[in-house]
């Protein structure tokens, strides 16, 4: 996301339980260390088997996201009930 002057300093990094977003100074060595420590696992795990039936393939808008919030919490929408009468 780039700032005001135009140099890119946060993103939006899509997680396991939602979307967060962090300054790339705390992404960029987690990302790095992941890579050295599993470049073995990565070359195994390329042979992987390709699916023959579209129809089972997930798309990106299939997926549903659940939001949550910086300490950890669930973040629920509100019910919307119907006409209240009194």
């Amino acid at each position: 996301m780039p700032g005001r002057d135009g140099e890119i300093r946060t993103v939006r990094l899509k997680t396991q339980y939602g979307t967060v977003i962090r300054p790339v100074q705390r992404i960029f060595p987690l990302e790095v260390q992941a890579i050295a420590n599993n470049a073995k696992e990565l070359k195994e795990e390329s042979n992987s088997v390709k699916c023959t039936k579209p129809e089972n393939v997930l798309h990106t808008n299939d997926v549903i996201v659940k939001k949550y919030t910086s300490s950890g919490r669930l973040v629920k929408e509100p019910k919307k009930t119907g006409s209240i009468e009194l």
